[in-house]
């Protein structure tokens, strides 16, 4: 499979949360997990002032986090459909693969 790309997927719709919460229980599980949940609109001026500081100083790296990418990236789950994936891959010519029992 060298040079070519590789698609895992699996019926399981994980959340951010969810996905960092399953890192901690691997691998820190004697400590606490803490999590708090802010509204959107309390973020959003420090991304925008983040972002466009960075830009304004031409920055290679931003100032401060979150940015308005990183918020975005963290409120819009990067869902997609399986289904459609697999209709992509076989539209350009590529082999969709399945496990032994065919579940995925």
């Amino acid at each position: 499979m060298a040079g070519g790309a590789v698609h895992v997927r699996d019926p399981e719709v994980t959340s951010w949360s969810g996905f960092y919460r399953m890192v901690h229980d691997e691998f820190l599980p004697e400590k606490p997990y803490r999590e708090m949940t802010l509204p959107v609109w309390t973020m959003r001026p420090f991304a925008k002032l983040s972002s466009g500081l960075s830009t304004l100083l031409n920055c290679c790296y931003p100032l401060f986090d979150p940015t308005d990418y990183l918020l975005d990236t963290i409120i819009y789950d990067i869902d997609f459909s399986s289904a459609k994936m697999c209709r992509l891959i076989e539209a350009v010519g590529e082999k969709v693969l399945h496990t032994p029992d065919g579940k995925f």
